[in-house]
């Protein structure tokens, strides 16, 4: 008679474990179901930190980008663009033309490949000196001096205003345009 009812409670805990692993599996799927709803509604965010020096802290969004992004961003376009020597101005330039919106990238690689020959050509360095930074939406205008040297002699030192236009293309910032202003003179 043990055995009989040690076989019955035997089968009825086994019956209640097989209930209990159901119920696990069930709400197993529904978390995994949960989480993919929430990841697919979400979206996720992928974040390309390209200047090699961070000076501010920022949050970059879905939709959204820090000021202080856009500020560092655009010292580091414009140090890469205006501070060259002829045997360094073509790789800062590749550094710089994945950053380009590929709506306008035949216009600044056309602004930066004239940029190139002249610099080849007269044997030009540049050096820019940033003083100040203001963002003004997706806008950045950078007020810098610019100091062109040939063999170490300096033949000019003007305060620039360089402008730099972003653009956001599916959650990407690109640069859209870039402009330097010399002393009231327009200058690529």
């Amino acid at each position: 008679m043990n055995v009989e009812r040690l076989l019955q409670i035997r089968e009825s805990l086994r019956r209640q474990n097989h209930v209990w692993l159901g119920v696990s599996l069930i709400l197993a799927c529904a978390n995994l179901v949960m989480i993919l709803v929430v990841l697919k509604s979400a979206g996720h965010d992928r974040v390309v930190l390209v200047p090699t020096e961070i000076c501010h802290k920022f949050w970059v969004g879905r939709n959204e980008v820090d000021p202080a992004y856009l500020e560092d961003m655009a010292v580091y376009v414009a140090e890469r663009i205006l501070t060259y020597n002829p045997d360094s101005l073509a790789s800062q330039l590749n550094a710089v033309f994945p950053l380009m919106d590929p709506a306008y990238v035949h216009d600044l690689q056309k602004q930066l490949e004239d940029q190139v020959a002249r610099v080849h050509q007269q044997k030009i360095s540049s050096s820019l000196f940033i003083q100040s930074v203001h963002v003004l939406g997706m806008q950045v205008e950078v007020r810098a001096v610019l100091m062109l040297t040939i063999q170490k002699d300096v033949i000019q030192e003007t305060p620039a205003r360089i402008t730099i236009q972003f653009s956001d293309r599916e959650g990407r910032i690109y640069v859209q345009s870039f402009q330097t202003d010399l002393q009231g003179g327009h200058t690529p």
